[in-house]
């Protein structure tokens, strides 16, 4: 069974945080950054999110929300699709952090490190997938 998501774009995209880029561009997309569990719980729970989506090789929405609710140094970064298109959602590419904490550094690692760009420092970490 298909997804059915929430059409009402205008409240979905006022949820993002940090958005940019052209809502009216080429691809009809805009990318956004800086999610947090909490947010994506909503956008999950509104059905503006499917927990099942995942951008090609990166973890589902529902295994970056658990991720993100466990690790709250992290949030997490993607596109959304305008309604203009017929494959209107949202993706999730990565996570983003700046965690000094080895247990959250250690499941970041655990959970990103095949990302297509992995970055890890003692105080930034980040994972974006192609």
């Amino acid at each position: 069974m298909d997804f059915e998501y929430n059409k009402h774009y205008k409240f979905r995209d006022s949820m993002l945080n940090d958005v940019y880029g052209d809502k009216q561009g080429t691809y009809d997309i805009f990318r956004f950054n800086g999610v947090t569990a909490e947010t994506l719980q909503k956008l999950v729970d509104l059905k503006y999110a499917d927990p099942d989506e995942r951008q090609n090789e990166a973890p589902s929405i529902g295994e970056i929300l658990e991720f993100l609710e466990e690790n709250p140094d992290f949030t997490a970064h993607g596109y959304a699709v305008t309604v203009r298109r017929d494959d209107y959602r949202i993706s999730l590419e990565g996570v983003e952090g700046n965690s000094r904490d080895f247990d959250q550094i250690s499941r970041f690692m655990n959970m990103f490190s095949f990302a297509d760009e992995f970055e890890v420092s003692e105080d930034y970490q980040r994972a974006w997938f192609d």
